[in-house]
């Protein structure tokens, strides 16, 4: 039986308005307010909690269980792909979701077509972006790999993409100019100019990819982030 719904009378703006305020009001109530990335951090600040009461404990990684590659194991994804010895590769992994904007990887490869992208991933995005890169040639697909190759997969790259829609852009992830190129999100040109500045530079990517894994060392590992968290409570806790 097909049931019917009648919304009578609701507001939905005002509706908006409402929960928004009682959220705010909500938050600050607490003595500590935590979050995962800087913009979600500025949000608290917008939404009236006071800046010594917000906090920012990211999404932190275990850098202890992070393997080296080996030479074998990266020669062995290019044979498997198809990519020449000398080609410059450009990889996105992760999930291929809808935040992510993937569409724009697409353009990107058309207007790069002598760099060897490989998208690996699954997701209900994936088969809109085989589709977009339907007819070139530069472009491989791989499902998501097992865990003990990941190492070799992520050292096949010469460049990692992280595209995001415009309005997820740092949400959850950290923008650190020093550790990669920045661009506009959603901006195939931008995001093309970019690309084509590291596949000339080695030497500027093997930099940011140094300074990248330190920044990771000092501020992602799990034990360095939940050190700083821990030291938040105490203080709050102490007074």
């Amino acid at each position: 039986m097909t049931k019917k719904i009648l919304l009578y009378g609701i507001n939905f703006s005002l509706l908006h308005r409402l929960v928004l305020g009682a959220e705010c009001w909500l938050m600050r109530r607490f003595d500590v307010v935590s979050t995962i990335s800087q913009r979600m951090h500025q949000r608290l600040l917008d939404k009236g909690v006071l800046a010594d009461k917000a906090r920012l404990a990211v999404n932190w990684v275990d850098m202890a269980q992070f393997a080296l590659p080996s030479l074998d194991g990266v020669a062995a994804y290019r044979r498997e792909l198809g990519i020449a010895d000398g080609a410059v590769v450009a990889l996105y992994s992760g999930n291929m979701g809808g935040k992510q904007g993937l569409e724009l990887l697409a353009d990107v490869a058309r207007l790069c077509s002598e760099v060897a992208f490989v998208f690996c991933g699954n997701g209900a995005g994936r088969a809109d972006l085989v589709a977009r890169c339907a007819g070139l040639p530069n472009v491989r697909f791989l499902d998501l790999q097992p865990l003990e190759r990941l190492p070799d997969l992520l050292a096949t790259a010469d460049i990692h993409l992280l595209p995001q829609k415009a309005e997820a852009a740092d949400l959850v992830m950290p923008m650190v100019q020093a550790c990669g190129l920045v661009v506009p999100p959603e901006n195939p040109a931008a995001f093309s100019d970019a690309l084509k500045l590291l596949a000339a530079d080695p030497v500027l990517c093997e930099r940011l990819g140094a300074a990248g894994f330190l920044y990771a060392q000092e501020n992602l590992d799990r034990d360095a982030v939940l050190a700083k968290f821990e030291a938040d409570l105490q203080r709050v806790v102490l007074g």
